[in-house]
């Protein structure tokens, strides 16, 4: 799926970068040549438990979201039909333009806001005619079935007959 059909020009936006890796001029940094045994051997270890705990925090993070994404969906699927979560996949590349945007800094053209805009749209558009849908089809309940209605009408040929029986 396309977001954007043209770039047009640049949107300049607030963004939440931090550089952790600045340093004051006089701030204390460590010497490399006051390293011991003790410190290098902590260190790799710090790094290899670092490393270890990420990983295990992205996989419990992945099997959290993806369960709760399990039940929405089926919850949704119970009570609105299939239609209503496959309308919504487009709105997540108007989600990654807006958090890309935001958080990795990442350039943001008008192209992007007018195709966010557009997706937004139709999202709409679908999700009103299916509700106007299932108004009508409410409506348009039969009071009598197609077999309740020939039972009861009498039978004019033969063929009326073969179709009653």
């Amino acid at each position: 799926m396309t977001l954007t059909f043209f770039k047009g020009i640049q949107i300049h936006t607030p963004s939440f970068h931090v550089n952790l890796l600045h340093h004051p001029p006089d701030a204390h940094v460590a010497s490399p040549h006051s390293s011991s045994a003790t410190h290098t051997l902590l260190a790799a270890l710090s790094a290899v438990s670092c490393c270890f705990s990420y990983a295990l925090w992205l996989i419990i993070q992945g099997i959290v979201v993806s369960g709760i994404m399990w039940v929405v969906m089926s919850w949704c699927i119970h009570m609105r039909g299939p239609l209503f979560v496959s309308v919504f996949n487009p709105l997540m590349l108007v989600i990654v333009a807006v958090a890309g945007c935001l958080m990795l800094e990442e350039k943001l053209y008008l192209g992007t806001i007018i195709g966010g805009v557009v997706i937004v749209c139709g999202l709409y558009m679908v999700l009103w005619g299916k509700g106007k849908e299932m108004k009508k089809k409410n409506q348009l309940v039969p009071s009598h079935t197609l077999r309740e209605i020939i039972a009861k009408s009498p039978p004019n040929d033969q063929n009326q007959q073969e179709i009653c029986a």
